[in-house]
């Protein structure tokens, strides 16, 4: 409880210096879509009273996206994500490809550096639904209904940069840090230690709704 009340707090502080700032000409609200692609390296350990082990997990994705900028400093992103999910460290595992649904909230500062080019800070939360995905080898399949307990909640840390192309389109770039803070599917268990985390690069183009 004392993890989640930290970040909570966390986001609470960057949302009061982001609407207490005017060096950046800020707009109301702004909608864009998307396309890009999604890179991320998961790292977990667990220990139980009676097992322990660690692994680590690389994902590669492409993803259709739907963003709001607000008063641009705060972005609300939801992602359609085609997932190729493979064992990279640990015991073996055959891999999957997954079909995810992911809404993040972040606060973000952003800095002008040239008429094209801004850069800003990134915090806030992620939360991840897989809606259906099967092993690689095709021998077992999953519906939503068998994933529902595996919904994620995550801190996501980082920066990014944005590159105007033209008045309507742009570039992106999004570096995170992700750390895991809630699954139901982990609740129930009597965890001596539990981690979830790992670095994320995200690589965007969108439209720019005026």
């Amino acid at each position: 409880m004392k993890k989640y009340s930290i970040v909570f707090i966390l986001f609470f502080i960057c949302g009061i210096l982001a609407y207490s700032q005017q060096a950046y000409d800020p707009k109301f609200i702004s909608f864009s879509i998307g396309a890009g692609t999604d890179a991320r390296l998961n790292t977990f350990k667990y220990e139980t009273s009676d097992y322990s082990n660690d692994f680590t997990n690389g994902e590669f994705n492409i993803l259709a996206f739907f963003e709001i900028d607000f008063f641009s400093f705060f972005l609300f992103n939801t992602s359609l994500n085609f997932i190729d999910r493979s064992r990279l460290s640990g015991n073996d595992w055959v891999g999957a490809n997954l079909l995810d649904l992911k809404l993040t909230l972040l606060w973000k500062y952003p800095f002008s550096i040239n008429q094209n080019m801004i850069i800003f800070p990134l915090y806030g939360f992620g939360y991840d639904m897989t809606l259906s995905g099967n092993t690689k080898d095709s021998s077992y399949e999953w519906k939503r209904e068998d994933l529902k307990d595996s919904d994620t909640l995550i801190a996501k840390f980082g920066g990014g940069l944005d590159y105007t192309v033209s008045e309507n389109t742009k570039f992106s770039l999004k570096i995170f840090y992700n750390v895991f803070l809630f699954s139901k599917q982990y609740a129930d268990i009597d965890y001596i230690n539990y981690s979830q985390q790992g670095p994320n690069i995200i690589l965007g183009i969108s439209y720019i709704f005026k």
